[in-house]
């Protein structure tokens, strides 16, 4: 039913083998959890979009072009534009939604509001499978914060998304649309 999980599960901490092996504790170095934070993954293929494909293409390319317009306007560095970039969305989303005229070819595509319904049930099913009690009211009524980010190649310029904090999320979790090659490893601190 609409209510079940779709199995999004938190890991505790690496395993030997899979993402975490790959990033092991220095040698000489010594690691201690302080206050876990639980971290789950999922493919886009696997959280019950429609068509997975092309609702992220569509996220990319309308995200791709609005960041594009931005840039041509304003020839600041790129901390500054993606400052600018995100300064001109709608984060909470269901407000997105009831004002598709400000960007209306993502808050106004059947494929965005695919999305932000798929976010919240990703969010709780992720929950839930953590253990954390929801109802049904708390289901419904969970704010959905969401916003694009573009990364491109930039000579000269560093191109980077600094350590940041969600505050006041009970649950957060970033979907990759388009990933450059070569990747650079995700760092996640607590």
């Amino acid at each position: 039913g609409e209510r079940s999980s779709l199995q999004v599960g938190p890991i505790g901490t690496w395993p030997a083998e899979g993402p975490g092996a790959r990033c092991p504790v220095p040698a000489g170095a010594t690691a201690h959890d302080l206050f876990g934070t639980t971290l789950g993954f999922a493919r886009a293929s696997d959280v019950g979009l429609r068509d997975w494909k092309r609702t992220l293409a569509h996220l990319r390319d309308e995200s791709i072009r609005k960041f594009d317009r931005i840039a041509r306007k304003s020839k600041v560095e790129f901390m500054s534009l993606n400052n600018r970039f995100f300064g001109e969305q709608i984060t909470n989303a269901e407000d997105a939604l009831r004002m598709p005229e400000e960007w209306p070819e993502m808050y106004g595509s059947p494929l965005y509001q695919e999305w932000v319904q798929t976010a919240r049930r990703v969010c709780t099913s992720y929950l839930r499978k953590a253990g954390t009690p929801l109802s049904a009211a708390e289901e419904e009524e969970m704010e959905v914060v969401a916003w694009a980010a573009v990364y491109p190649q930039v000579q000269g310029d560093t191109v980077s998304h600094l350590y940041h904090a969600h505050q006041e999320s009970i649950v957060s979790f970033v979907l990759y649309v388009a990933m450059p090659q070569p990747t650079t490893p995700m760092t996640v601190a607590d």
